[in-house]
């Protein structure tokens, strides 16, 4: 017994179907609204990183102040911050065009959000695992990753819409 899934893993067999779904599936992209929702995702994570960690948590990080660097010195590493952000981004929206845009729905937006946060959030449980991090931190972080998620899920719902024209490759 072989379900379907793992026969189509393997590269010899079907490549004329795999290789005309990959067309179809690269051509349907919409690369514009996927710049936008790239866009629109990154301030997502901008904004909601502030208010959680400059609002929400500046007192719980002011009372461990020794486990982080100097504000000085963070500032520093902004474009660190701001690039980890922006991958964040990108790679949140692929995962959804790729796999979830063409029968996405709000309620998928919002699972998919989920999923994603508590794949982010699990992080923040291994760095309390390794680092002298109060628990309330990371129980906040993984909180705030699943919260966070499901924001960027939702703006990525409806900001990126796949191409409904079907590709000459694809016509049947």
């Amino acid at each position: 017994f072989q379900p379907e899934f793992f026969r189509n893993l393997h590269p010899a067999r079907n490549t004329k179907i795999e290789n005309a779904s990959a067309c179809c599936h690269r051509l349907r992209m919409n690369p514009k609204r996927l710049l936008l929702a790239i866009i629109a995702v990154f301030a997502t994570v901008w904004i909601t990183d502030f208010l959680i960690h400059g609002v929400w948590l500046h007192h719980d990080y002011a009372a461990s102040a020794s486990l982080w660097r100097p504000e000085q010195e963070m500032e520093k590493h902004i474009g660190w911050l701001m690039l980890g952000q922006f991958l964040c981004a990108v790679a949140f929206t692929m995962l959804w065009a790729r796999g979830f845009a063409e029968k996405g729905c709000r309620v998928c937006a919002v699972m998919f959000g989920l999923m994603m946060g508590i794949f982010f959030g699990a992080n923040s449980l291994i760095t309390y695992a390794v680092q002298p991090l109060p628990g309330a931190i990371a129980v906040k972080w993984f909180v705030a990753n699943i919260a966070q998620c499901v924001a960027m899920g939702l703006v990525v719902f409806s900001v990126y819409k796949p191409k409904t024209a079907q590709p000459a490759c694809c016509a049947s």
